[in-house]
Order: C-alpha cells, then sequence, then structure tokens
C-alpha cells in the first residue's frame, strides 16, 4: 500500500474505502502513531488558502437538543463570541458545529472535522445530561467549555463556582443579611461539580447556628426554570436574601419571591444577562470563551491530543455587580 493512500485514509478521504480507512487506522494506533496538527493544519493551508498568519480550523461543538437556539442565550452566545475573537487573534477559524443535526452521530461528526483539517475542539456547555460521547478524542486537542464531561477527563474552563458564592454570601452579610438561602437545580450542582453547594455549607458553618438555611437543591429530573418547591421551602425557613442562578427569569423570581412569607432579596450568580436589574456575580463570559481558546491552542502546539491523565480546571473569578433586587440594610440586623 503506498503512502498516499495511508495519508487519504488517516484523513477519512471519500475515495478510500472505509474498511480500509479502519484497518489502517488500527495499524496507525498499534504503532502509536498521532497526526502533528500543525502540520496537518499547514498542508490544509497551503491548499486551500495563502494567509501566513493562518494555523488552523477549531471547532466549537454542541450538544443541544434539536430546536434549542443556543446563539438566542446572551451568555451562550459571548461564549462564542469571545472564542471566535481570540482564535482569529491566534491565526486560528472558529466554525460550529451540531452533535444533533440530523443523521449525524458522534463518530460521524468525528470523520468531518479530521477530513475538514481541525486541529482543536471546544465543547460548549451542555444544557442537558447526556451519555458519554462516542468520539474519536485521540485526533484532536480538545477542552469543555463551562460544563465538565463526565467521560474522558479533559480540561475544564469555567467560572469559579467556589469564589461566586464566597463573595457573594460575603457580600450579602456586609449589606446587613444574615439567613441567607442557597435554591439551585441537582443538574446545576452536578455542572458545577459540585463547587455552589461546597461553598454555601463552608459559609454556613461559620455563622450561628440560628441563622443557618439549609440548601435546597431540586431533583435533577426537574427542568422548571426556578426550583418548584421555592415558596414552600421560602415559607419554611423565612431566608432574608437567596442565592440563585436566575437565567434570564429574573422578573419572574421576583413576581415569585413577592409571593413569600419573608419576601427575601435575590443574588444571582450569573448576572450578565441583566443588565443592572439584578444584584449578584458578573461573569465575564466572552473572556471565558477566549479561556477555552487559549487552553486548546496551548495543546495544539504542544501536540497534546486526547484525553488527560486527569482533569485540569482553568477558572475565572466573577465580580460582584450591585443591583435593586439586593440593597444594603440601612442598620444591620444582629447575628
Amino acid at each position: 500500500m503506498d503512502t498516499s493512500t495511508v495519508s487519504l485514509a488517516l484523513r477519512s478521504h471519500p475515495s478510500i474505502p472505509v474498511s480500509t480507512q479502519q484497518r489502517i487506522r488500527a495499524v496507525a494506533e498499534r504503532l502509536g502513531y498521532h497526526t502533528n496538527p500543525l502540520v496537518r493544519a499547514l498542508m490544509i493551508q497551503r491548499r486551500t488558502r495563502s494567509d501566513s498568519a493562518y494555523h488552523g480550523l477549531i471547532a466549537y461543538v454542541t450538544a443541544h437538543a434539536p430546536g434549542y437556539d443556543w446563539r438566542r442565550v446572551p451568555s451562550h452566545a459571548s461564549l462564542f463570541d469571545g472564542a471566535r475573537q481570540q482564535a482569529r487573534s491566534l491565526g486560528y477559524d472558529l466554525e460550529h458545529f451540531s452533535l444533533t443535526a440530523p443523521g449525524l452521530t458522534d463518530r460521524r461528526l468525528s470523520d468531518i472535522l479530521r477530513a475538514r483539517g481541525v486541529s482543536g475542539l471546544v465543547f460548549a456547555p451542555l444544557i442537558e445530561p447526556r451519555a458519554a460521547f462516542d468520539f474519536d478524542w485521540a485526533s484532536f486537542a480538545t477542552v469543555a467549555l463551562n460544563s465538565p464531561l463526565e467521560s474522558p477527563p479533559l480540561d475544564w474552563v469555567c467560572p469559579d463556582h467556589y469564589q461566586q458564592v464566597r463573595m457573594a454570601f460575603a457580600r450579602c452579610r456586609s449589606y446587613g443579611y444574615r439567613r441567607i438561602g442557597l435554591a439551585i437545580t441537582k443538574h446545576l450542582s452536578d455542572t458545577t461539580d459540585g463547587r455552589l453547594l461546597a461553598a454555601f455549607t463552608t459559609d454556613q458553618a461559620l455563622i450561628p447556628a440560628r441563622a443557618r438555611v439549609p440548601a435546597l437543591v431540586e431533583p435533577a429530573e426537574d427542568r422548571a426554570p426556578w426550583p418548584p418547591s421555592i415558596v414552600t421551602w421560602c415559607n419554611r425557613y423565612m431566608p432574608d436574601v437567596i442565592l440563585t442562578s436566575t437565567g434570564p427569569n429574573g422578573p419572574t423570581w421576583l413576581r415569585l419571591l413577592a409571593k413569600t412569607r419573608s419576601k427575601p432579596s435575590l443574588v444571582s450568580l450569573a448576572v450578565d444577562q441583566h443588565e443592572g436589574e439584578i444584584a449578584g456575580v458578573l461573569i465575564n463570559a466572552m473572556q471565558l470563551g477566549g479561556m477555552a481558546i487559549d487552553v486548546v491552542v496551548g495543546h495544539i502546539l504542544r501536540n497534546e491530543l486526547g484525553p488527560l491523565r486527569a482533569r485540569r480546571s482553568h477558572m475565572l473569578a466573577g465580580e460582584w455587580r450591585d443591583g435593586p433586587t439586593c440593597p444594603s440594610r440601612s442598620v444591620a440586623e444582629p447575628c
């Protein structure tokens, strides 16, 4: 078998029968062969364009349910925009690929990306839990953005969820609030690796027992934009402020809390969608998307393809933003 046939097979070229491609890849894997993504990108550049600043193509992979328009969610659109801006500044193109496109499987997308000469992958945040990806990880430098993947172990770029909660908790205490509650779904707790709940538990342990409010963590199967049992929980534990992730439903949250006995103030753990309407923690989604590109390009330059031995986390700290939903109390109440 000549070298050109082997080269075409490793690039999943349609002129080579699938059975031949699989046989050649199996031999390559046994020999420990990995394509150098920089050489691959250079060859594609020579065939397709003459811009000397071009280094390759990075795929932005989404796995949302069909019909879900992630571009209409401001934080998700900003993640992509930040990633694309940083990719271009480093000489890469960033192109969106959907795993849920009709007739597409994980393996089929792997073949398409390999044939397109993709150097690296950025996996966009997962809205819904899903089974492990059946992907050809060994061919790409990969990073997960915002949501960690259960398997395999990949670098994870995310907000510093632990810092978010501890900063918000401390700010609420300084504003005179004493009964501080946390209300999240189990799905959110899982996708943040339990760090929201861990930070809240830490801060609760450091205040007097009579001021502690048990966290509300709704079951994973619940997909409501707010915990359905929030009113019952508020009326039972009487928090004076609630930390939560409101998403785009801040006004609905406010109407809901107005129906409770304690009528608590509201702090969002991601306020980038509210433009000052909701107090809480600002996550710079543009910067976070850019960080994902920095990490994946680093892997490309070091020819680090496939899963890691252990997942590494790259975190971005949040910033506090005041808002009318959490005013400072003029006289601090006693602990």
